[in-house]
C-alpha cells in the first residue's frame, strides 16, 4: 500500500492511483502524525514537494542528503524508521528526456527559481550533463552545489536551457511542472513497488 501525504484532490495522488495496481490511500495533515499511523501494509509514503520529510527519515540516500530534501519515505520489513529518497530529480530528468528526445543536453543552463525545486533542478541538470549551470547567487543554492560537487556561476550567458516556476524550457520546447510531477510519481512507484508505472494511464489522469 502506498500512502500519499495529502488530499485525494492532489495531482500527485491521482497520478499514483492511476499508475499502479497497488492500493493508494491519501492521508492529509502533519507528516509526523501521518507517519505515526504507519501500518504493516504500508510500503512507503509519497510526499508533496517542499514538505520537510528529510528530517523525519531514519536515514536517507546520498542524493536526498546532497539536495537537502526527500519526497519519498520507504519502509523496509519490520525496521522502525523510514528511509528517505528524492524522486523529484528523476522526474525532472525523465520529463526533459521525453520532451527533447535526447539523453543529454549541451549548452548553458540557468536556474531562475529558489527553494527545493531549484535545488532539485541543479541535480537534474547535472545528470543531463549540461556544460555550465548559472543561477542568481544564493547561499542555499551554493551549499547544494558544493554537496553535488559542481560549480554554479552568476548569470553571464544566454541560456540554452532554463528552469523556472513553470518548468524547463529550451529551443522552443518545454517540460512543464505537470510532466515533472508525472515522472516523479512514476519514480516513486518504481521505488515503492519495484514495478514499472503505467505512464499512459497517468497521462490520462492529468486531464
Amino acid at each position: 500500500m502506498i500512502v500519499w501525504a495529502g488530499s485525494q484532490e492532489d495531482l500527485g495522488y491521482r497520478l499514483l492511483a492511476a499508475g499502479t495496481t497497488e492500493h493508494v490511500i491519501a492521508k492529509s495533515g502533519d507528516l509526523g502524525e501521518v507517519l505515526s499511523l504507519r501500518e504493516p501494509a504500508w510500503s512507503g509514503v509519497a510526499v508533496p514537494p517542499g514538505t520537510g520529510a528529510l528530517r523525519l527519515a531514519e536515514n536517507s540516500d546520498g542524493l536526498a542528503k546532497a539536495v537537502g530534501f526527500a519526497d519519498t519515505l520507504a519502509f523496509a520489513g519490520g525496521l522502525p524508521g523510514a528511509f528517505g529518497f528524492l524522486s523529484r530529480v528523476a522526474g525532472m530528468v525523465e520529463a526533459v528526456r521525453q520532451a527533447s528526445g535526447q539523453e543529454y543536453l549541451a549548452g548553458y543552463a540557468r536556474v531562475n527559481a529558489t527553494g527545493p525545486e531549484a535545488w532539485a533542478a541543479l541535480a537534474a541538470l547535472t545528470q543531463l550533463r549540461v556544460e555550465r549551470i548559472e543561477s542568481t547567487p544564493d547561499a542555499l543554492v551554493g551549499a547544494v552545489a558544493h554537496r553535488l560537487g559542481i560549480t554554479v556561476t552568476p548569470p553571464q550567458h544566454e541560456p540554452t536551457i532554463e528552469f523556472g516556476p513553470t518548468g524547463f524550457r529550451w529551443d522552443g520546447a518545454r517540460a512543464s511542472n505537470e510532466r515533472v510531477e508525472l515522472y516523479t510519481a512514476g519514480a516513486q512507484i518504481r521505488l515503492l513497488t519495484s514495478r514499472e508505472p503505467d505512464i499512459g494511464a497517468m497521462m490520462a489522469a492529468c486531464g
